[in-house]
């Protein structure tokens, strides 16, 4: 009989000793042990169930002990091994799991897997999205189960990570594992053992959350911990009006002042599928591993957008599957800077960076896109700073460019001087002035060239006071 189940036995002797000596002696005898309670061991079952036995889809009938909340020993109640689809009989059932918890900041990424309303990272996946993974911040604690008798390691995948130690805790029948708030993001291994048996997870570690901005900034710029809401998975960019009917001058509106003229755009919607394991597993974890600092990831995912990008303007895409792979949305490689620049903007927030596609008018004549990464350098004060994951129009190309074409990150301030101005979306844009590429139904906004101070870098948006304006 192990400890913990002893101390569940001499609660309920106990239990029925008082119930001797304060009730009366005649109600002694009838006195049971699942009387004091339904659910007696407190394992989310009741008792009745537990003796009569129950199945989900791991199998059953499974009879579990009234008296013992983990009948198992593993680290998972026997109510919580009904949820997540276990064997509560069977010790190597999960074998390794992490349960979610709410500091983490990551459910929204693809290896977690619901049950109820419960996340847990598993090595079953009975959803086709599961992949025996999970996905942490520095700076978190989590908790690695498996069976009592096992042993736990966790193996770097190159020698510049931070090595993470588990400590065993006994009284929840876990590992613990803290990921220090400046260590290096990357990717490892979690492997459980009990003799010739074994079980992994692989475990991703991106940066933390800014603590001293906005909860907006950080819902709509970075992540917004909600499934239900894809505002965060939304690259919002500019999008010109139809050739031809994109500036409008006195003789269109009477109240634009004689010689002046507005420029009529809308915003679209980009899906940047930064939490699926495309975009996640595929690019941005192999391009940060062993980094310590967002500075240097910004730079490493500007060059994996340039080394899996072909430019050939004009060729516009909605999301970042066809983005990476053109040739199954359209039959070509070509992509154009809006694209790269929302894909880029997407990288950034997977690897736990906030990042926003921006763009300039080169004087009304074109436009041009690039990416602001919320960052700073070495030394240097935390800021927007802009980069691109492409450098110059290459193509037509028939297989991806793999020469290093990135810009790095640098100061927005000098970058496009010779514009009229820099324009991006700011925190709190509405998500309901946003257009689909498919759905355009009104104008958005309409940048105006007067009252546009090139020494005194003054201008204004006219209609819209959710586009910001950084003129330079």
């Amino acid at each position: 009989m192990t400890i913990k189940k002893s101390f569940v036995y001499l609660f309920v002797t106990l239990s029925l000793l008082s119930s001797a000596f304060l009730g009366s002696p005649t109600q002694v005898h009838a006195q049971e042990w699942n009387d004091l309670s339904t659910d007696v061991d407190g394992d989310g079952l009741p008792n009745a169930v537990e003796e009569d036995g129950w199945y989900n889809a791991a199998g059953g009938p499974y009879v579990t002990d009234p008296l013992d909340a983990d009948s198992d020993n593993d680290g998972l109640t026997d109510g919580r091994e009904k949820l997540y689809d276990s064997n509560p009989l069977n010790d190597h059932s999960p074998g390794i799991y992490v349960e979610y918890e709410e500091s983490f900041q990551t459910k929204e990424y693809f290896p977690w897997q619901l049950y109820g309303n419960q996340y847990i990272a598993i090595p079953y996946p009975l959803s086709p999205w599961g992949n025996d993974s999970l996905v942490v911040r520095r700076g978190t604690t989590f908790s690695v189960g498996g069976p009592a008798d096992a042993v736990i390691e966790i193996d770097k995948s190159i020698g510049e990570l931070t090595t993470l130690t588990p400590v065993r805790d006994h009284c929840a029948g876990r590992w613990n594992v803290y990921v220090p708030e400046d260590a290096t993001v990357g990717i490892y291994t979690i492997t459980v053992e009990d003799g010739s048996w074994s079980k992994s997870l692989n475990l991703y570690v991106i940066f933390e959350l800014p603590t001293h901005m906005s909860d907006t900034f950080v819902d709509d710029l970075l992540y917004n911990d909600d499934p239900d809401n894809v505002k965060d998975e939304k690259a919002i960019h500019y999008a010109e009006h139809m050739e031809g009917q994109r500036e409008y001058e006195t003789d269109d509106y009477a109240w634009i002042p004689e010689d002046e003229w507005i420029y009529h755009g809308y915003a679209w919607q980009f899906d940047t599928s930064q939490y699926k394991d495309f975009i996640f597993e595929d690019h941005v974890m192999p391009a940060i591993n062993g980094l310590d600092n967002t500075w240097d990831a910004a730079n490493a995912l500007g060059q994996r957008a340039d080394e899996n990008t072909c430019i050939a303007w004009p060729q516009y895409y909605s999301n970042a599957w066809c983005v990476l792979n053109p040739f199954a949305c359209s039959g070509n490689y070509r992509n154009e800077c809006t694209t790269v620049a929302a894909l880029l903007a997407g990288f950034n927030r997977s690897a736990g960076i906030p990042a926003r596609p921006m763009w300039t008018d080169w004087i009304h004549s074109t436009w041009d896109h690039s990416t602001e990464v919320w960052t700073k350098p070495e030394g240097g004060q935390e800021d927007w700073y802009v980069m691109r994951g492409y450098n110059s129009y290459e193509g037509p190309c028939t297989t991806p460019q793999t020469v290093e074409g990135y810009v790095a990150l640098r100061s927005t301030s000098g970058w496009y001087a010779g514009g009229y101005g820099i324009y991006t979306v700011s925190e709190g844009w509405p998500e309901s002035k946003a257009n689909n590429w498919w759905s355009v139904n009104e104008d958005e906004y309409r940048m105006a060239s007067w009252d546009f101070d090139k020494g005194a870098q003054i201008a204004k948006i006219v209609k819209y006071d959710w586009w910001e304006t950084r003129f330079v």
